[in-house]
């Protein structure tokens, strides 16, 4: 992740849609998926 970054663009980056955000939050049990930080590493 970057500075910057939000599930949206990152699901949109990596998986092609980013309505896809709540797979990523649900997978690194991310209970707000607004909250994400830079060097965080998650699993897609």
């Amino acid at each position: 992740m970057r500075k910057g970054d939000c599930l949206w663009a990152i699901a949109k980056r990596e998986l092609g849609d980013g309505t896809r955000y709540r797979e990523i939050a649900e997978k690194n049990g991310i209970a707000d998926p607004s909250r994400i930080f830079p060097g965080q590493v998650l699993k897609l």
